[in-house]
């Protein structure tokens, strides 16, 4: 399956494999309409499928994503879910961007003392700028 002289195959191979980074590049392809036909229903189950790897990482980025629209609807709060999920599993970035949707309230309720803590989490686990907050 080559499109514009792109190969999908190792792609889609890794994917229905359960390689989460696989699922994302995929899902992205698809939600953009890029070398294959666009198709954001797809592109959500591929999402979907990178999530249940339980990878910080993968619950980072995709995180991300969720939250500035990149590839994926706009959502904030599921953009929140997932940086915790992540923080949660010791993501030193998560913690760091769930404690500032915390601070800011993005996406969640604002809560300075769940702020502080995952600011300072993030600050302990290598994250300079969350000592400024924390």
């Amino acid at each position: 399956m080559a499109n514009n002289g792109l190969d999908l195959v190792p792609l889609i191979d890794a994917a229905e494999n359960g390689d989460g980074m696989a699922c994302i590049t995929l899902g992205r392809l698809y939600f953009e309409g890029t070398n294959v036909q666009k198709s954001v229903r797809l592109a959500h189950s591929l999402y979907y499928t990178a999530e249940l790897t339980g990878d910080p990482e993968i619950l980072r980025i995709l995180g991300a994503m969720y939250l500035n629209g990149d590839c994926a609807e706009e959502d904030a709060s599921k953009a929140a879910y997932l940086f915790r999920k992540a923080a949660q599993k010791d993501d030193p970035l998560a913690q760091y961007y769930i404690g500032q949707m915390y601070r800011e309230g993005i996406g969640v309720e604002i809560s300075p003392s769940k702020a502080d803590l995952w600011l300072s989490r993030a600050a302990r686990n290598g994250i300079r700028r969350a000592a400024a907050h924390a």
